[in-house]
């Protein structure tokens, strides 16, 4: 039986990238793993590419499934996973050399179940890295103390790292997953309702101070597609990832408004809104993510006495039903000088 279970999901990935991204996990100086690679109903000249690529070497396992996307092909995956530990690795991203194996001795060191390194996001692929061989290890027995690390982007290393709100640069013990999954029925913020079910499980996390894992910043993915229907996914998620925080307590209540911001800014008004002309169904859609939950929360009196000036400006513009006329206002300024 293997140590350590890696899983990648595919879908039709750039062929010289998704090369790059298993040879970094096949050339880790740590070898007892399997490679699980899933191929989520690729198109056929990538499926043959995959099927290729998975010839490499006898650790690697190829299973394929109908497109049904990447938290189903994670959960694909972890039912035949055979490793003690557990890691997720994108198609497009790279480990580095020491990842394993420094993930492995810390866990088996600490005996902790969640092992969590730094994430450096970046479009340089030949990016070197010094390895820091007495980095700090901060250990956690009270999951509370760091819950809010992994929903919001507030914990950052040297030489640009940061703990990632996702599934990857972590291990993770397989005993303490055996009944959870990446949640199928929403398409945003499932990462961050994996990890929430994890930390609920596990006894001990350790946070390691060392970069392990280039995210790789792919300029054609950052356009945000048209999503008439983002809003009502965002809600799923909102209102699932609000049953692991307490919201009597300010931070973990800042926190979660904060994620609505998040979705908000970056799905709300970037995959759906701004698209639409400014005419009677604009002002039908936007007063009826003013008024409903969980958008409303970012209007609480409570919320504005806890934080900043600017944050307090925002909402009060959205309590007024102005925040997107402003943000089309802006963004239309911007453009102009451009």
């Amino acid at each position: 039986m293997p140590k350590i279970s890696v899983i990648v999901p595919c879908y039709n990935p750039d062929k010289a990238l998704f090369n790059e991204c298993i040879d970094s996990i096949l050339n880790q100086d740590f070898t007892d793993f399997e490679l699980i690679i899933v191929n989520d109903g690729s198109d056929e000249k990538y499926s043959e590419y995959i099927k290729m690529i998975a010839e490499k070497d006898k650790r690697i396992v190829l299973i394929t499934q109908k497109n049904k996307g990447v938290s189903a092909a994670r959960n694909l995956a972890l039912d035949i996973a055979k490793g003690e530990y557990i890691s997720f690795v994108d198609d497009d991203d790279i480990v580095l050399p020491y990842y394993l194996s420094e993930a492995y001795n810390i866990a088996k060191k600490n005996k902790s179940d969640f092992v969590a390194g730094a994430v450096i996001r970046t479009s340089n692929r030949k990016l070197k890295l010094e390895r820091n061989y007495d980095c700090v290890i901060d250990i956690y027995d009270a999951v509370d103390k760091i819950k809010l690390s992994f929903l919001y982007p507030i914990l950052h290393f040297s030489e640009g790292g940061y703990l990632n709100r996702g599934p990857v640069a972590k291990l993770i013990k397989k005993n303490i997953i055996d009944k959870i999954r990446f949640d199928t029925d929403i398409k945003v913020g499932e990462d961050k309702l994996f990890n929430m079910s994890v930390l609920e499980n596990a006894h001990k996390v350790c946070i390691v101070h060392q970069v392990w894992y280039l995210y790789y910043k792919n300029q054609k993915s950052v356009t945000l597609k048209y999503n008439e229907n983002i809003a009502l996914e965002c809600e799923k998620y909102l209102l699932k990832i609000k049953r692991y925080l307490n919201l009597k307590n300010n931070q973990e209540y800042i926190c979660y408004i904060d994620l609505i911001w998040e979705s908000i800014r970056y799905h709300i008004y970037n995959q759906f809104l701004k698209y639409l002309s400014f005419d009677i169904n604009y002002i039908k859609t936007s007063n009826a993510i003013y008024t409903r939950e969980p958008w409303n929360y970012v209007i609480d009196s409570r919320y504005r006495k806890l934080v900043s000036f600017k944050k307090k400006v925002w909402s009060l513009l959205f309590k007024y039903k102005l925040y997107f006329l402003v943000k089309d206002i802006r963004a239309k300024l911007k453009n102009r000088g451009h």
